[in-house]
Parts: structure tokens; sequence; C-alpha cells
């Protein structure tokens, strides 16, 4: 066969009517295959699900065209991507036993990927036809809350003398001189602003945000599926910002690393070595 360039595929004695050939069983060529145009996340991550396993991939479009935006530069497997327009507009699931493909349209407001559904009828499949037992499993996706948290850091400045002056510029909060990247935990929301949550506890990302140049805390910023009415049937990413008062200075990473350190001295001399 010319696909696998090996002729000797049809003279061996170890294939039987029982043997099947399994063809881009990588996650990444198996749905570039399908869907070349859209960008993935380089970060899938398995479910098991009534005894089988699924791979769940994120999946982005983009384009460099979007009017009067400052395009934004990524590098990927070497090679550098242009743009100014990005929506986390699919969630991808593949069986990972027989390899099939589903991909759900995840943004409905996204014109690229509405586009795409038209020129492809019945690749697409709405949010609403997943299984409930995936939408539990679904999660946002690390590289995209990072590239959102970044331009947020400089785009939350509205007043145009500010935004000039970047005197509110903020960037992710450091530990050991380097940026801690977004972090994923879970939360009791039981505070949480707007309707009353059932299902208190969240599997969330978290960022931490510091003034530009400081150690301390301005904000933190979480991201995930946090209402209950958006988590339990139908999914929705939500991200939220807690900023803290101006006038309350809020101790930064490194200050906190300290005092549990010097914290957990205090518990090493009081409790007896029992050796």
């Amino acid at each position: 066969m010319d696909f696998f360039k090996d002729e000797r595929i049809f003279f061996s004695a170890g294939i039987n009517n029982k043997s099947r050939i399994l063809v881009r069983r990588n996650l990444n060529k198996r749905i570039k295959a399908i869907a070349p145009f859209l960008a993935l996340d380089s970060d899938p991550y398995p479910v098991l699900l009534n005894h089988k396993i699924y791979w769940i991939v994120d999946a982005y479009t983009s384009s460099d065209r979007y009017p009067l935006v400052e395009p934004i530069k990524l590098t990927k497997e070497g090679k550098q991507k242009r743009f100014n327009y990005a929506r986390n507009s699919v969630k991808i699931i593949i069986d990972a036993y027989n390899g099939s493909v589903d991909f759900y349209i995840v943004d409905q407001e996204d014109p690229i990927i509405s586009t795409y559904r038209r020129i492809y009828p019945g690749l697409f499949k709405e949010l609403s036809a997943m299984p409930i037992a995936f939408i539990k499993h679904l999660s946002y996706p690390k590289a995209w809350f990072t590239l959102q948290m970044n331009l947020y850091a400089r785009f939350h400045q509205t007043d145009p003398v500010i935004f000039y002056q970047q005197s509110e510029a903020l960037e992710l909060a450091s530990m050991d001189e380097k940026p801690v990247e977004p972090y994923f935990l879970t939360l009791d929301l039981d505070e949480f602003p707007g309707e009353e949550i059932e299902d208190k506890d969240k599997f969330v990302l978290v960022s931490p945000m510091s003034p530009l140049g400081r150690e301390n805390l301005d904000s933190i910023a979480i991201a995930g599926c946090l209402t209950a009415n958006h988590c339990k049937e139908h999914y929705q990413d939500d991200i939220y910002i807690y900023k803290f008062p101006k006038q309350i200075q809020v101790e930064g990473l490194p200050t906190l690393k300290i005092r549990e350190t010097e914290r957990a001295s205090e518990v090493m001399i009081l409790v007896p070595d029992r050796r």
C-alpha cells in the first residue's frame, strides 16, 4: 500500500480476517487530516468514562486580518504564527479505541467557525448534542487563559491617560523571579457572585496578578465553568477577576513563601524527632 510505503503488508503471514489497520494514531495528525483549518491546543487530556478512554482536545479559530487590533506572534513547533483574532470555539472528543472524532461548537458567536460549519455541513455538532458525562469533564485551556491574562495585564486600563502612562499595568505574579503561569485548583466557591451554587467545589484555573515590577498582589483571576446552570447540562466558560482594594497592600507570592517557610521551621522545632 502506498500509504504505508511497504508492499509486504500483502504477503505477511501474521495478517488474518481479524486484523485491523490503524491509521493516523497521533491525535493532532488525525484531527488535522479532518480539519486542517483549526489550531490545536498543546495539552489534550484523557477522560475515563464507562471503562473507555477518550481524549478531549481544545481547538481554536484565528485570523490575522481583524481591523485595528495589535497582532500577537507565537512560536509553536519552530513555526511562528501571527494573529490578532482567536476564539476557543471547538471541543474535540476522540475515542481512544476506535479513533472516532467528534467536533462540538462551544462558541456560537464566532463568525469563523459558523462559516466553516456552513462549508462542511455535518462535520460540527452543537454542544447540546454532547453527552452530559463529557460536559462535566470539560476544562478551561491553560495556554488560552495564559494568553488572555497577559493581554488583560495591559488592556484592562480603559482610561486613555492611564493607558498611555501604563501606570496601572499588571503582570503575572512572580515566584523566584519567574512568572507563575495559571494553575488548576479545586475551590469552594461558596461566596461566588450571581446565582446560588449547588455544586460549590469547582475545578478552575487561577492566575494571581501583580502590579508591573512589584511583588504585592493586585488581583486574582479565576477561569472555568463556574456557575451551576452552566456546568450541569451545558457548558459555558467564565472569567472572574477579584480585585483587591487599592488602599490595602496584599502580600505577594514571595512574601507568602517566606512566611510558610518560617512556619514550617517552627513546626519542625515543636515536633520532637522520634527516630
